[in-house]
């Protein structure tokens, strides 16, 4: 293939310069170097500035200070094995932020979390969103994504659905891994929770306000409280996000050429008609109004510099929707049982410049509709908590999707459509599953299984134009598809010492299979489906505490072996990316994270990822310009994308008896390809965020917060999604240098 090998941006890189060495490991090594000492003078200068504004003064306690304030918060999760548990005893590779550490550290939707932790990549934009856990990642044009996404119990099943705004949150659970024992298909890579604030019997709330570059601005309203005392409350949370975006579109001056403009709502309502019954009704809309100037040329004759587009298209992307969920929860003396129904509704609509040019000669356009639907239900029984050294839980689940896509590829300049596919997709399906945990005292083992059942009913009907001798083509496709999967997971834990705690574990991943629902002529000669995807992760680690819980350390190796991976391949005729199946690919690494409080009110933290992973056996079909024809292409030991080998965050936080507070982050991954080909590779980044305010606390109990900001403060040029576009590549960027103000007000 012709594709430029490499697209370097300026000297500020800080992983992958070029050295004419040409030794892979050593310009690593070099590169880490040259991250960590510019990251340590980062550290220094601002650590300095925030002592002398904060007037730190000795950070010795004073007589009689609580203890309890020199050591790290217990952590309680629920998502690992769906009950309460200690983040330190779950035999899980896990990672928690409660809605103060979202506000702390500044936090405003997934992919700002995904910053903060080890071997995770997200990239974005207004249309998409798709995350990598440990090399494991979904291809475009798949809608579906291996990493499972619930919020508040009900699973939103497509990846666009996967980067909501957060506000009002009570905690995130972010856990590494197959989950699918618990959760079912698509929870190959791992799976993210999202529980929101619940009203209770009591009065509470806040106003939050934000102000920014770029013309940014948020705002927060939420209240909750009691209706009938110890029986029903209710809580409101409304939530608003403007911006102009960075991107300006150099070909009209438009300087809101990705502006955004969010809107969310939620009311919950919780009923306690006794002690053992508890009732939650969750009701959530959202609608977002986007701009999708995001896109732009690498290199070529049509490249621009960051921040810049040169197109000819007001592009937009549109989304509405919401979800209603009914969870339920009973506490007997020798059981308890849960339910959670669901229901999502989602809407999407874009409207992009393909040939991302200014050219009235070649104007292309894309106009592509998403409407899904999703019922689920899921009832569980479980042992009661704390019962004994046996622990049981069993349950069933079903769901209900249907998903229809529209596309209408349009030539403008010939005044033709030269694609216009459409699909009908209805999926059913019901899963049962069970798990069993005993505890010899020290030693612990799990051991659960699931069997998830899926049929998936596809009617692919449209037209395109055959790009071999460019005269259209009509298709109607009709199909049924049933996919069955046993999905076991076994761990084992042994408690060293009452801190310390080894355990490793085995369990099986499983991405269903579906339907192209992309026009390709492969529909008449091999049908319009692709295979699931299996692996099989194994992983061992060790969890452990000092100091009298004032030190935390934690580390994880994993193994993934993974088959008949699922790829995008580039249709022959219509020239189309469509979702296949490769052979074999494997992932392996190491995570560490850590966590200290060596003085009251200072905290430190950091968290280290190395991935590898690659195809084993991957063996498709390229164009080559020199003979105009597809030429089989071994792909063998090219690197999986959107996979970065290594991935960093550290941060130190102090906060001041009288209330100040100072806050730093540094944030990083290395080059990542952005296609199998490994052609298109984007440079490694580092990011610097720095935040200081003040904190008060009012007569009444009420609070309020003053907050200065900074996001990117070194304005590193870097890029969160990279692609083959024809001969060149094309790229989004990430966010730049910004700064803000935060005003919030909280009973």
């Amino acid at each position: 293939m012709n594709h430029p090998k490499h697209w370097n941006k300026s000297s500020q890189t800080a992983v992958g310069f070029t050295f004419l060495t040409g030794q892979p490991k050593m310009k690593f090594l070099i590169d880490c170097v040259r991250i960590f000492y510019k990251s340590a003078i980062n550290y220094g200068v601002m650590m300095v500035v925030t002592a002398i504004v904060l007037g730190l003064g000795p950070v010795v306690s004073d007589a009689g200070e609580n203890a309890d304030d020199y050591l790290l918060e217990p952590i309680t999760v629920t998502a690992p094995n769906k009950t309460s548990e200690d983040i330190q005893k779950s035999p899980v590779s896990i990672q928690y932020f409660s809605g103060d550490d979202l506000d702390d550290a500044k936090v405003d939707d997934v992919y700002d979390v995904i910053g903060h932790t080890a071997n995770i990549h997200s990239r974005h934009n207004s249309v998409h969103h798709s995350l990598t856990i440990r090399g494991v990642d979904s291809f475009y044009p798949s809608l579906y994504s291996p990493v499972g996404f619930y919020v508040d119990g009900v699973c939103y099943p497509l990846n666009f659905m996967h980067n909501p705004e957060l506000f009002d949150i009570e905690s995130i659970e972010l856990l590494k891994g197959p989950q699918g024992t618990l959760y079912g298909r698509n929870t190959e890579s791992g799976l993210i929770t999202i529980t929101t604030q619940k009203p209770g019997d009591y009065l509470g709330g806040r106003i939050r306000g934000e102000f920014a570059g770029y013309n940014t601005w948020k705002a927060d309203l939420s209240v909750r409280g009691p209706i009938v005392s110890n029986r029903l409350s209710m809580g409101l949370a409304l939530h608003k996000k403007k911006s102009d975006g960075f991107m300006e579109n150099i070909a009209d001056g438009n300087d809101k050429a990705a502006d955004i403009d969010h809107s969310n709502g939620r009311l919950i309502v919780k009923g306690t008609p006794n002690d053992r019954l508890d009732l939650t009704l969750t009701g959530d809309v959202m609608k977002t109004d986007d701009h999708y100037g995001t896109w732009r040329y690498l290199d070529g004759p049509m490249k621009t510099d960051a921040y810049k587009i040169n197109q000819n298209e007001d592009q937009y992307s549109r989304q509405d929707g919401g979800q209603i969920s009914l969870q339920a929860r009973y506490t007997g003396e020798a059981f308890t049982v849960a339910s959670v129904t669901g229901f999502v509704d989602y809407g999407h609509d874009v409207f992009s410049d393909m040939d991302f040019t200014p050219s009235p000669l070649n104007r292309m356009t894309g106009e592509a509709s998403y409407d899904d639907t999703l019922y689920s239900q899921e009832i569980t029984v479980s042992s009661p908590e704390n019962a004994g050294p046996l622990s049981w839980m069993m349950g069933v689940y079903g769901f209900k999707e249907q998903l229809d896509t529209w596309f209408d590829y349009h030539i403008v300049t010939m005044g033709i459509s030269f694609m216009q596919p459409k699909a009908e997709i209805s999926s059913t399906g019901y899963a049962g599953f069970g798990q069993l945990a005993y505890d010899f005292q020290r030693f612990r083992v799990t051991a659960g299984l699931r069997y998830d059942h899926q049929k998936i009913k596809g009617n692919v009907t449209g037209t395109y134009l055959d790009m071999a001798t460019f005269s259209p083509y009509a298709y109607v496709c009709d199909e049924d598809i049933t996919f069955g999967q046993w999905l076991p997971r076994v761990s084992i834990a042994y408690d060293i010492t009452p801190s310390s705690m080894f355990y490793t574990s085995a369990a099986k991943g499983y991405n269903t299979g579906g339907f192209i629902y992309t026009p390709t002529a492969n529909f008449v000669d091999s049908g319009f489906t692709y295979d699931p995807e299996y692996s099989w992760n194994y992983e061992a680690g060790i969890k452990t505490s000092f100091l009298e819980n004032r030190f935390l350390a934690n580390l994880s190796v994993f193994y993934i072996d993974m088959k008949d991976k699922q790829v995008s391949e580039t249709d022959q005729r219509t020239l189309q990316l469509i979702t296949t199946n490769a052979g074999e690919a494997h992932s392996q690494g190491v995570e560490l994270e850590v966590k200290a409080r060596p003085l009251q009110g200072l905290d430190l933290f950091a968290g280290i990822g190395y991935t590898d992973a690659q195809f084993d056996d991957f063996i498709t079909s390229e164009f080559d310009p020199a003979t105009g024809t597809f030429v089989p292409t071994d792909y063998a030991g090219n690197e999986l994308q959107f996979a970065p080998k290594y991935t960093y965050t550290a941060g130190i936080r102090y906060q001041h008896k009288r209330g100040f507070f100072g806050r730093i982050d540094v944030m990083g991954r290395s080059s990542f390809y952005g296609d199998y080909a490994n052609i298109a590779e984007a440079d490694g980044y580092c990011t610097v965020n720095a935040r200081l305010g003040y904190q008060g606390e009012g007569y009444r109990g009420d609070a309020f917060d003053v907050v200065l900001w900074a996001d990117n403060i070194f304005d590193e040029s870097y890029l969160t999604y990279i692609t083959p576009h024809g001969p060149y590549n094309a790229g989004i960027d990430g966010k730049p240098f910004i700064m803000g103000i935060t005003l919030n007000y909280s009973l």
